[in-house]
């Protein structure tokens, strides 16, 4: 599915006639960018020019470049925005872009996840794996990569609340917490859970599904059990410290390109080097966006590839178990129907 470019910059808010014009000349750069294949540039301008002057066609090319660079969440983010404030009109051409949007929205939500959050009292701030988000009350849910999520909720009076839960692709959990008051005066007290999963009363709780235990034959000590979580355990080590590696060089080159732009950009004007410029400053420019688009391309396959042998790890280590008597507990949960049911296998 190709990108809608729109020709112009529609629907922005006050904003004065110098940064309209400084958006509009960004946006068509972007568009040009994205026309050529380059994406970085794309993103690069498109970024820009939506800080000027916020709307919903640069919204909506952005959050396109952001879902085909693999920044899910800023994709999904600017694509809700982009439908949020796309005009109604009679042109089929506007319609058919809405529906295109409307259709990518859902493939890039297909591989995120979605928290609702209520908190009381409002104000209270809410932390994602040590981001923070914002104060509640949120307005619409909170996009989230799937995996491993630590939510911590702070606000001054109130006692900290930590909550670590797995995050679905496709699914969208909601949660009810009141945070408790601290005590005005007297020795320090663990404070009870308050947070509730929200449930519909008018439906029955959904049962949770039977959590499968597999064991394998043998007598518990298998060489190639034991080869393979430590083979599979390295090479995801492996692949995070490539990922991270080529991520620190990425950010570097991102850092020396925008300095570079910014001294093209001091020396002559806000359009920079212009197609089929060939001067020194103008190839280091180039030079510098291949890096980084090369090593943003290296840490994104690193990362794939450890969590893809990081993932298998695990499945072996959960489903090959030593054939001995063992004790563990299982946590199973429906969080979008509200019931969590603790399981244990003997």
């Amino acid at each position: 599915m190709g990108l809608v470019v729109f020709g112009h910059v529609s629907s922005l808010h006050a904003q004065t006639p110098e940064a309209r014009q400084r958006a509009l000349v960004l946006f068509q750069r972007g568009n040009e960018a994205f026309a050529q294949g380059n994406q970085f540039e794309a993103y690069d301008a498109y970024v820009r020019a939506f800080s000027l002057s916020p709307s919903f066609d640069i919204a909506c090319n952005l959050g396109r470049t952001e879902a085909e660079m693999g920044k899910l969440i800023d994709g999904a983010q600017h694509l809700r925005y982009c439908l949020k404030n796309f005009p109604a009109s009679g042109r089929a051409d506007m319609r058919q872009a809405e529906a295109r949007f409307q259709e990518l929205l859902r493939k890039v939500t297909g591989q995120v996840g979605q928290l609702r959050v209520a908190v009381e009292p409002a104000g209270t701030l809410v932390s994602v794996n040590g981001e923070e988000l914002g104060t509640s009350p949120f307005a619409e849910p909170i996009f989230l990569m799937p995996g491993k999520v630590k939510l911590v909720l702070t606000k001054a009076g109130y006692v900290d609340e930590t909550f670590t839960f797995v995050v679905q692709a496709g699914t969208q959990q909601d949660m009810n917490i009141r945070l408790t008051s601290k005590p005005e005066s007297g020795p320090s007290r663990v404070p009870a859970l308050s947070a509730r999963l929200s449930q519909p009363r008018d439906e029955a709780p959904s049962p949770a599904p039977p959590v499968p235990v597999a064991r394998s034959a043998g007598d518990g000590h298998s060489p190639l059990r034991t080869a393979l979580l430590v083979g599979g355990a390295s090479a995801t080590l492996v692949g995070l410290g490539l990922g991270t590696y080529f991520s620190l060089q990425a950010g570097d080159e991102h850092s020396a390109f925008r300095a570079t732009r910014t001294a093209i950009t001091a020396e002559s004007g806000e359009l920079g080097c212009q197609p089929g410029a060939v001067t020194p400053s103008c190839e280091r420019l180039d030079a510098q966006r291949r890096n980084a688009a090369e090593k943003e391309r290296l840490g994104f396959v690193s990362y794939a590839g450890a969590t893809g042998v990081g993932l298998a790890t695990f499945a072996v280590w959960l489903l090959w178990k030593p054939d001995q008597p063992s004790v563990s507990v299982t946590v199973g949960g429906n969080f979008s129907r509200g019931n969590v049911v603790l399981r244990g296998v003997f």
